[in-house]
Parts: structure tokens; sequence; C-alpha cells
């Protein structure tokens, strides 16, 4: 929101704590909200150095790219009779996820896609409570489009993004981890 100042006392206590959390590095982090992984993973300009050494040591993993490279290969799957319908959202995407997270949709269910028209949900953090009419407007197509048709799940993987997307389509988004959990009952 512009408060350079509280971003950069966020991370300064974030990295601090996720040091903490890895014994210096030992182990990776794994973050399950998406826009919170790419924003970790984008930070260094704005640390200073001594955040930016622990910063550097950190292997900061997303959560769809846990699932796929690290879950997925130790699980027996027995993919579910549903077709599912995905909303990867920009920082999936700016971080090049979006392969995987359709790549695990594909492994957990019988059909997956990703609507033609997808773009940002415009939720953007709290934008979308405060101001709904942003997500609405964003949303019109892909609204349009995934509810031209029924689907057994919706799936992305960030909460906020889970909200407004279920709030412009009325159908209930929730995070691809619900996804893989229902393929490895």
């Amino acid at each position: 929101k512009g408060y350079k100042q509280a971003y950069q006392a966020a991370l300064h206590k974030t990295l601090l704590q996720m040091w903490i959390w890895s014994e210096q590095g030992k182990y990776p982090i794994v973050i399950d909200t998406t826009s919170c992984t790419h924003s970790l993973r984008t930070c260094g300009d704005d640390l200073n150095e001594e955040d930016k050494a622990i910063w550097q040591r950190l292997t900061l993993l997303d959560g769809v790219e846990f699932l796929h490279d690290h879950v997925l290969p130790k699980l027996e799957l027995r993919p579910v009779d549903d077709e599912v319908v995905l909303h990867p959202n920009c920082s999936l995407r700016k971080l090049g996820l979006d392969g995987k997270m359709l790549s695990i949709a594909k492994r957990c269910a019988r059909s997956a896609s990703v609507p033609l028209t997808l773009g940002c949900c415009a939720f953007a953090g709290d934008r979308g409570l405060l101001f709904p009419e942003l997500t609405a407007s964003a949303t019109e197509k892909e609204t349009a489009e995934v509810n031209a048709r029924e689907y057994d799940g919706y799936y992305s993987s960030n909460i906020t993004c889970e909200i407004g997307m279920s709030e412009a389509t009325g159908r209930d988004y929730v995070s691809i981890v619900y996804l893989v959990e229902k393929a490895s009952r």
C-alpha cells in the first residue's frame, strides 16, 4: 500500500523468524499463499545488507511447487472423477508456476482446465473487500466463461484470490491442496 518503512520492518521480522524456523537455511520454507511467495522472492532490493544475507540463504518454496516437486512423487494418487477449473493467479503466473498447478490438477482429476479468459481477480489483498466492484469488473469475462458450465471443483493457490473468485462466480474456490488431498485418500 506504499508504506515502504512498514514493509521493510515486516520483511525484517518475517525473515528473522524464517531464519529460526529453517535452522539458519537448513530447511526450506513452504509458503501456502502465492502472493506472499512472490513478494518474498522479489524483495531483495528492499532489504538492508543483514536481511539480504539471510534472504539469500533461505529456500522459499511456493505451496504449488512443493506439492508438484516434493509431495506428488511420494503419494499414491487415485484421480477423482471430477472436472475441475483453475484460477492460476497473477503471482503464480509471474513465478512461472501455472504449468505446475495444471499438472497437479491433471494428475488428481479426470480433467482440468484454465479459462481462456483468465485474468486478474483484482482482489489485491484487501481491495476486493473494500471495493467488490473492482473484482466484479475485472473477472467479468472469466466469470461468464466459468459459469457457462458446471464444474466439480474450483481451485487456486491464494486465499484472497479464492475469496475474490468465489464472490465473482458464486462458486466455492479453494486451495489446490484440497484436490491433492481428495485424490490421495
